[in-house]
């Protein structure tokens, strides 16, 4: 008697319900197994780290903890990732470096720490509500000539030194007053930027000159979408933004790192950099920008722009995954040069001009 063929679909109704609960009880002994209790930590922490410390870096949303109940009336127990210990000495560093935890908490989310993304929306939020309150209060100063020469000599003074010993030579002071001529005008460009920005809902002529005045030679054709146009809306989006909207801009925050590394070791003879990176980079330096993956207002800029614009983002993050393909630096390795060769060739043969001009 012949037996029956059985088809692999038997099988997969049969055996995967079994299969997904093996899995997840796989999945939770391990999480289980990687979990820390906060007396494990200190205890071998190298670090002289109270507990008061330790609860304060939770409550700032540095490190995040898991909570479960231990039954009626016996209260909860926190336990902490694997990587906790590690996160610490890293917290330390960043200290030592000058930054505050508030600012913190967005260096490690920029670092792709998994972090208390609720503290990190609230953060945001006090952030925001700042910066526009300040940036309302600059635009509003504009008119008062003589308060904005103020500022703007004010922040020379700082920016624009000889920083030599001894007397400077007559090239020196021309290059200061160069420097400082470059500088004021920068200032007044962007204070003029932001006034069309937020008040008048448009780009005018002399804002766009602050882009050419940074280098940026390209032409602009910049559309402002009614999320960026509206202060009102920048409020209300971070506070519907949600646990994926981080996960979505940290994924694509790690991905500009991993082109910045790319460019920076493979060098810049890529007709795509010269089309596209090298004006950005210019435009960078000349600003006066700090290295972005360790300034905080820089990084929380970025956050509520992809905030504000999830599209955007969401094809942003498929241009530079090359649809999903990269999950590590590795993989930008070994995709990305192909597909600049592939560009580089469309560009010769279409006569399309790559130097920034």
């Amino acid at each position: 008697m012949k037996i029956p063929y059985l088809r692999d679909e038997f099988f997969i109704c049969a055996f995967a319900p079994y299969g997904f609960i093996t899995v997840s009880l796989l999945k939770l002994f391990i999480w289980e197994a990687n979990k820390l209790k906060k007396e494990e930590i200190l205890k071998n922490l190298k670090l002289d780290i109270s507990d008061s410390k330790f609860r304060k870096y939770v409550r700032v949303g540095l490190i995040k903890s898991v909570k479960n109940g231990l039954g009626y009336g016996k209260g909860v127990l926190a336990e902490y990732p694997d990587n906790t210990i590690e996160l610490i000495y890293i917290i330390e560093d960043y200290k030592k470096m000058g930054f505050q935890l508030k600012d913190i908490i967005f260096l490690l989310f920029c670092d792709g720490y998994d972090i208390n993304f609720e503290k990190l929306r609230t953060h945001l939020i006090d952030h925001t509500e700042k910066m526009l309150t300040d940036i309302q209060f600059m635009i509003g100063k504009l008119s008062e000539r003589d308060l904005l020469e103020w500022a703007i000599n004010s922040y020379l003074s700082k920016a624009v030194r000889v920083k030599q010993p001894g007397r400077p030579s007559n090239e020196q002071l021309q290059e200061l007053e160069n420097k400082r001529l470059f500088e004021k005008q920068k200032i007044e460009y962007g204070f003029q930027f932001m006034n069309d920005f937020f008040e008048q809902k448009e780009f005018g002529r002399t804002s766009l000159l602050l882009f050419k005045h940074l280098g940026y030679e390209k032409d602009l054709n910049i559309k402002i979408s009614k999320n960026l146009l509206s202060k009102e809306n920048w409020i209300k989006n971070i506070k519907n933004s949600s646990e994926d909207d981080y996960k979505e801009i940290g994924k694509l925050i790690i991905l500009i790192k991993y082109y910045y590394k790319f460019f920076l070791e493979n060098g810049n003879d890529s007709k795509v950099y010269n089309r596209y990176v090298l004006p950005i980079k210019t435009l960078y330096k000349n600003a006066s920008f700090k290295y972005f993956f360790q300034d905080p207002e820089l990084i929380k800029l970025l956050i509520i722009i992809f905030i504000l614009e999830p599209t955007w983002r969401q094809n942003l993050l498929m241009l530079l995954s090359l649809n999903d393909n990269v999950n590590n630096y590795d993989d930008l390795k070994l995709l990305l040069p192909p597909v600049l060769n592939f560009l580089d060739e469309k560009f010769v043969s279409e006569g399309i001009e790559t130097t920034n001009e």
